[in-house]
C-alpha cells in the first residue's frame, strides 16, 4: 500500500499501523475479531484520530477467479480526517489502494506461486483457535 509506512504484527490478532498522509503521520492499532481462512476477515481498529472497522471475504468464482469484497465503516476523529471525509478523500485512497493490491497480487501469484504464503490460523471471537 502506498501511504502505509509500516505494519508491525503484535500478535496472530493484533497489528499496529503507521501511515503518512500529506506532511504528517497516523498510527493505529487493529484488532482481527475473526478471520476464517479463505472465507472472510473481519475487524476493529483504534486510533486518535478515528476508527476504521470492516471485513473482507473472499468468494470463489472458478478454480483461478476470486472475488474480493471489501466493507468499511469509517467514524473521523480529527478535524484534518472530518474535512477529508467531506470531500470523500479517505474512499478515493481505499479504492486507489485496492488497485495497487490486486496488481501486486496478481503480479506475484503469476509470477512466483511457489513463494505466496501466509498464517492460515482462524480466528473467532478475538482468540485464536487452537487445534490440538
Amino acid at each position: 500500500m502506498k501511504k502505509v509506512v509500516s505494519v508491525d504484527q503484535a500478535s496472530d490478532e493484533e497489528l499496529n499501523w503507521k501511515a503518512r498522509i500529506f506532511w504528517s503521520s497516523r498510527t493505529w492499532r487493529s484488532t482481527i475479531v475473526e478471520q476464517v481462512p479463505d472465507r472472510h476477515i473481519v475487524w476493529r481498529s483504534a486510533a486518535a484520530k478515528g476508527r476504521v472497522d470492516g471485513t473482507v471475504s473472499f468468494h470463489a468464482l472458478t478454480p483461478d477467479l476470486t472475488r474480493v469484497l471489501l466493507v468499511l465503516e469509517y467514524r473521523p476523529g480529527g478535524l484534518f480526517e472530518r474535512t477529508g471525509n467531506l470531500w470523500r478523500a479517505q474512499g478515493r485512497r481505499v479504492r486507489l489502494e485496492l488497485k495497487h493490491f490486486r496488481r501486486h497480487v496478481m503480479t506475484r501469484s503469476l509470477t512466483r506461486p511457489g513463494e505466496v504464503e501466509g498464517w492460515r490460523g482462524e480466528i473467532h471471537d478475538g482468540e485464536v483457535v487452537r487445534t490440538t
